[in-house]
């Protein structure tokens, strides 16, 4: 199939096509793809995502069931995080799910929820500096190995990525989790990053950047 247009002209019976349509999306135009699908199609969360890696665009002819959920959302405002406008109102509320729209478009926040708009972790300079990364989002891992508090300053120990080289430093003792994010986000292309504290095997929240390091000094 050449581009998403094909679809139009399509018969009913090829617009609901599974094969056909993941092949369609797959092409140019893969908003068009997913428009000219069946209904049934348009709410098979394969075909949609497979759509919106594509073209974030194309989350826009989801159906009402997958614009609200949350694994599709995610991947369609990594891509383009205007469109969050077509997500449902719940994950308009969720925190994670516009912190990553608004990291991928400014604007995007726009479209959060009256609750969320004036969140101050979720202002355009606040995005900008937060480099702990969203559960699900392709991300570095960094494992701090050794954090101690050594006034005026905290030593810490940190492996780059798995299996990757270990770094140590200093940091200020008045410093936050987010300070060290971004302290060994320089080390990874200043990519976010997935942080672990040492004996965590859980990440960070994105939402903690702002909790005194010390508070977690072992």
């Amino acid at each position: 199939m050449e581009n998403g247009h094909s679809l139009l002209w399509a018969s009913v019976k090829v617009r609901n096509d599974k094969e056909v349509v993941l092949v369609a999306v797959r092409e140019r135009f893969a908003k068009y793809a997913l428009q000219y699908a069946s209904q049934e199609l348009r709410n098979d969360k394969e075909v949609v995502l497979e759509a919106v890696r594509i073209n974030g665009r194309a989350f826009g002819m989801a159906s009402q069931e997958l614009r609200g959920d949350k694994e599709v959302v995610l991947e369609a405002v990594r891509i383009n995080g205007l469109s969050l406008r077509h997500a449902s109102e719940e994950l308009r509320s969720d925190k994670e799910v516009v912190l990553e729209a608004v990291r991928q478009n400014r604007r995007a926040l726009h479209y959060a929820s009256d609750k969320l708009s004036e969140h101050p972790l979720l202002q355009e300079t606040s995005v900008q500096s937060n480099k702990l990364a969203v559960q699900g989002s392709v991300s570095p891992v960094c494992s701090v190995l050794i954090l101690k508090l050594s006034e005026p300053s905290i030593f810490f120990r940190a492996a780059l990525g798995l299996g990757g080289s270990e770094i140590c430093g200093y940091i200020a003792s008045g410093a936050t989790i987010g300070d060290l994010a971004s302290e060994l986000s320089n080390h990874m292309s200043g990519t976010p990053i997935y942080m672990l504290l040492p004996g965590q095997v859980q990440p960070l929240s994105p939402f903690l950047v702002q909790l005194p390091l010390r508070d977690v000094c072992v």
